[in-house]
């Protein structure tokens, strides 16, 4: 469990969770689910995988916080061009 508390595990928790949250309120109010909320599955279960490799170098935790930032930049960044 401690493998997972790291910043890339975090994001992974997050995505994983967010995106079965809201997969699962588009079956309840009846709607089609889109793609993105499988998207953002397969990304917490990608990044929660990333979180048990040993990153052994300087500046790691800035580098998976970066990682981890990149779907919400590429998703939420395109709307406010």
């Amino acid at each position: 469990m401690k493998r997972i508390l790291k910043p890339i595990g975090l994001f992974g928790l997050f995505y994983l969770i967010s995106g079965t949250v809201l997969n699962f309120r588009m079956y309840v109010i009846e709607a089609w689910p889109t793609g993105l909320f499988f998207v953002l599955i397969f990304v917490g279960l990608v990044f929660m995988g990333l979180s048990l490799l040993n990153w052994n170098f300087k500046g790691k935790n800035l580098v998976q916080v970066i990682l981890g930032l990149i779907p919400i930049v590429l998703i939420v960044g395109p709307q406010f061009i």
